[in-house]
């Protein structure tokens, strides 16, 4: 937020823990990333959630993420 106040751009903050996306929106970013794995930090410390979604098949992925 506060590069784009600095830079006098205009945004809208939403809040992803409270609003969650719907499938429409996940499918989107999805598509403008390249994939969910794209989304992920790599060097997170929870390793066990990247491998769940590594290993995860692509329509488990979709159906969870609706």
């Amino acid at each position: 937020m506060r590069y784009f106040k600095e830079r006098g751009i205009r945004y809208q903050f939403i809040d992803m823990k409270e609003k969650g996306m719907n499938k429409g929106e996940c499918v989107s970013v999805k598509q403008a990333v390249c994939g969910i794995e794209n989304l992920l930090d790599k060097d997170n410390r929870y390793t066990d959630v990247l491998a769940l979604v590594k290993y995860t098949s692509d329509e488990d992925k979709d159906e969870k993420n609706t």
